[in-house]
């Protein structure tokens, strides 16, 4: 069952990616054996990194390499780059096309085969690890929440180490076999893996250390703590196990995902002094991650690479699309699934129910009434639809 979908945006957003000049002696006799470590400080702007706020990540674009023209893919939101960050292709192809998805008309239904272990009769948040995974089980997407293979998972096969750790949500992309309930299976014999999330572990031997932890920090305000918190955990745990792996002739890629500045700018506004906290809190964790590298004597064969997934705007006006939908006649009621409504940020993901719609004149017309409504107002920005293929 495949459901019809536009989305209406009005956001714009930059991404920074910095890396250092790549050298040769690698720790093992091959050149394949190098050690790959991204740090995605979420919702960075270009525009933040300073002398003054972020003098670590400043001194880095100087001795790297500064991609001036990088930019998110678009929808620019955390899932949509966090599915591109995983598998290098295009939120098209790899399925991942916001934060907050409508599910159910792909959920294969049947006497003997019991619903999902989470609800999807309405848009589901993707920010967060353990929701993938129920979505990723047998009786429910049945291992085909990625469309593909992602790096990390290519890495294992080849009998490598992988380290993912951070923000729940975008860090189960980039392995979605891990947790208990998921129905993802690839090819190939798994290599060394830490999974640390903020709701998710592996292996069974890190999952009450971690959790322990996660659990001592679950009551505090700032996310830096938890950020932090994972910052070591990637210097002491993951690099040197990467070094490791590294020695062996294997390769090794380590993902942290912070939270902030992200979730700070979310709950204390842009530009605010909270927000310039959390910039200096994520600079302090790449300054202990430059040091654990130079400590481990690692660094020829280390490519470090600082990333944002999307940039950072103010909303000073938000609009129930729904409810304006039901208003026009455009949509049956609030709950009605004749026209879905998964917002997501400064965007709104509408679906179009394939039996509702049963005919490719049905859905044109509907379609073109709701982007009548919605190009008229004043609050719409651009306007995307695709062709049932």
């Amino acid at each position: 069952m495949r459901l019809f979908r536009f989305s209406v945006f009005s956001a714009l957003a930059f991404s920074l990616l910095i890396a250092p000049p790549g050298r040769a002696a690698p720790l093992a006799p091959h050149g394949r054996a190098r050690i790959v470590v991204l740090m995605v400080w979420d919702g960075l702007r270009p525009d933040l990194v300073s002398e003054r706020d972020t003098p670590n990540l400043a001194a880095f674009s100087r001795e790297g390499v500064r991609f001036e023209r990088h930019h998110s893919s678009y929808p620019t939101l955390t899932m949509v780059n966090a599915g591109v960050l995983a598998t290098g292709i295009t939120p098209s192809a790899d399925g991942i096309l916001g934060n907050a998805m409508y599910f159910a008309p792909f959920m294969r239904t049947g006497p003997d085969r019991p619903p999902p272990e989470v609800a999807v009769e309405r848009p589901v948040s993707l920010e967060n690890s353990k929701t993938l995974a129920a979505l990723n089980a047998r009786n429910g997407l049945d291992g085909r929440l990625i469309e593909l293979n992602t790096v990390a998972q290519e890495i294992e096969r080849e009998g490598g180490y992988v380290a993912i750790v951070g923000k729940k949500g975008p860090t189960f992309v980039f392995d979605d076999t891990v947790g208990a309930a998921s129905g993802a299976a690839r090819d190939g014999a798994p290599g060394h893996r830490l999974f640390a999330s903020d709701d998710l572990a592996e292996p069974d031997s890190m999952t009450q250390e971690i959790s322990r932890a996660i659990a001592s920090l679950a009551g505090v305000v700032s996310p830096g703590r938890r950020d932090a918190y994972f910052a070591r955990l990637v210097s002491e745990k993951a690099l040197p196990e990467a070094k490791a792996a590294a020695q062996s002739g294997k390769p090794a890629l380590v993902v942290f995902w912070q939270r902030n500045p992200d979730a700070v700018q979310h709950s204390a506004g842009l530009g605010t002094a909270a927000a310039f906290d959390a910039l200096r809190e994520c600079d302090a964790n790449l300054r202990t991650i430059r040091a654990a590298i130079r400590e481990l004597g690692i660094q020829n064969a280390t490519d470090l690479i600082v990333v944002s997934d999307h940039g950072f705007a103010t909303i000073r006006m938000t609009v129930k699309l729904s409810e304006l939908l039901v208003g026009m006649g455009l949509k049956k009621s609030a709950d009605s699934r004749d026209v879905v409504i998964a917002r997501t940020g400064a965007s709104d993901f509408i679906y179009l129910s394939p039996t509702e719609y049963a005919s490719r004149a049905a859905r044109r017309e509907r379609l073109e009434s709701i982007v009548k409504f919605a190009a008229a107002q004043q609050w719409c920005g651009p306007i995307f639809s695709r062709e049932p293929s």
